[in-house]
């Protein structure tokens, strides 16, 4: 079987799953990415491979509040989150003037 690559997942897919949990499956790498507020420019963003409970591998950008939620559960050398299992919950909020699921990854550390 072959899977689709580079899928970002959402908040609007997570809300959907009963299990809401994931594991880094990958490395987690650094990437420049076009700025949303203006194509021009770059922005650089953390990308974490990770596979859903369900077994479906996705790409997660994670916003700053998760990455510091990761760092608190298993440090700042991010090779130690390779294989590490994480929790997200999903919350409403403005961007860019529209209301939209957001993913955070939960304070409770998984074994």
């Amino acid at each position: 079987m072959v899977l689709v690559e580079g899928i970002a997942v959402s908040g609007e897919y997570v809300e959907g799953l009963k299990d809401k949990t994931f594991t880094v499956i990958k490395a987690p790498q650094y990437v420049d990415l076009p700025d949303m507020d203006d194509p021009t420019k770059k922005v650089r963003k953390l990308l974490l491979f990770v596979e859903l409970a369900n077994g479906e591998q996705m790409d997660y950008y994670p916003n700053k509040t998760s990455i510091k939620m990761m760092t608190a559960q298993f440090g700042f050398e991010m090779d130690k989150w390779l294989s590490a299992r994480f929790k997200w919950e999903v919350t409403d909020q403005k961007a860019f003037g529209k209301d939209v699921k957001v993913l955070f990854v939960a304070a409770e550390r998984l074994k």
